[in-house]
């Protein structure tokens, strides 16, 4: 069975993207515009250069107890 136009909006909803990990860890090279659902990594200091794990949450606006979480 098929629910909706099958496009992940019409039957779901939005979704929103929120970042769980301490921005105190990557405010100074990442941004998150959950609007344009797009991230921005940018830095001119070498101490931001490395690998960095940021845990996310996605959940269901109209329906915020089903989420998911995924780490980048």
């Amino acid at each position: 069975m098929n629910y909706g136009l099958l496009d992940g909006l019409s039957y779901c909803g939005p979704r929103v993207i929120e970042l769980t990990t301490d921005p105190l860890l990557y405010q100074s090279f990442l941004s998150l515009d959950p609007v344009a659902k797009t991230i921005t990594v940018q830095t001119n200091d070498s101490a931001d250069r490395g690998t960095h794990i940021i845990d996310a949450k996605i959940s269901l606006i109209n329906y915020p107890g089903v989420f998911t979480t995924a780490q980048f």
